[in-house]
């Protein structure tokens, strides 16, 4: 008798590199125990003018709206492809559940309440590998998850061969700084 699937993972993308790699690891990590993987894109959409000038806002709105749409819905099935090729990587053949959603909104805000009406028990995404500094000042997207959401939260740190580069483009250049990077650097190559 085969071991009962229980638990429903929640994956939130946006397409980057960083999403990508949170998706492979969720399959890693969990497939063989998921009873689902339910991938989320969340947008922002912008505010629909009205105006009584000759050009319609109306009608560039739906536009926009259909074309982002279309490309979202390309990502969904591009993320489903991956779970199920992950899976099959795994011996999991075509066991591994997926379904996919669209969500229009704050991304912070429309991923913690969509989890809870889905009945996600986990949630697993990226991060963008901001700074502290930008983080305050933008918000992050997977901090807001981790303080409102219903559930447990998995973020997932930058890939380890990015972040060698992510550390040269947000760390300070000072000479400490820099004379540090370049031993990363050498001792990398060195290894490799």
């Amino acid at each position: 008798m085969g071991t009962q699937r229980s638990v429903k993972v929640a994956v939130a993308v946006d397409g980057s590199e960083n999403s990508m790699h949170a998706l492979r690891e969720a399959v890693r990590l969990f497939a063989a125990s998921a009873k689902e993987i339910h991938i989320m894109h969340a947008h922002k959409s912008p505010n629909e003018f009205r105006t009584d000038s000759l050009f319609s806002w109306s009608e560039w709105y739906q536009r926009m709206e259909h074309e982002r749409h279309a490309k979202a819905q390309q990502l969904l099935e591009r993320c489903t492809q991956v779970v199920k090729e992950e899976g099959r990587k795994r011996g999991l053949g075509e066991g591994v559940a997926v379904s996919g959603v669209d969500l229009k909104g704050d991304p912070r805000d429309v991923l913690a309440s969509h989890v809870q009406s889905v009945g996600a028990d986990l949630i697993v995404m990226g991060t963008r590998g901001m700074s502290m500094l930008k983080r305050m000042a933008l918000g992050s997207v997977s901090t807001h998850c981790v303080h409102h959401a219903p559930c447990p939260v998995l973020i997932v740190p930058l890939k380890p061969e990015n972040a060698l580069e992510s550390l040269a483009h947000k760390a300070d250049v000072t000479p400490a700084a820099t004379s540090e990077l370049e031993h990363c650097r050498l001792s990398e190559a060195l290894e490799g």
